[in-house]
């Protein structure tokens, strides 16, 4: 499990990144499955950010509609743009 603080530097910067690109106020949730990032958790904060739905996420008929792959790229250059705190 990650157990990265809401009020983490770098969750609190990558919030408002995320609201700047959607127009509104977002706030972090957790899901009920794995990731990968859960082995990393110890050494760093993580969060898992990304295009597509997990309804589709690694089965058969996976997608993700292209303009989210797009939108997703722009939210990663200005992610990794941050200044570090």
């Amino acid at each position: 499990p990650l157990e990265t603080s809401p009020d983490d530097p770098f969750a609190v910067q990558v919030l408002d990144v995320c609201a700047r690109h959607l127009g509104r106020a977002v706030s972090p949730q957790g899901v009920p499955y794995g990731t990968d990032a859960a082995w990393i958790a110890d050494r760093a904060p993580c969060i898992v950010l990304g295009p597509g739905s997990i309804e589709t996420a690694h089965a058969i008929d996976e997608q993700v509609p292209l303009s989210e792959v797009v939108a997703c790229a722009k939210l990663y250059r200005d992610i990794m743009l941050l200044p570090a705190k």
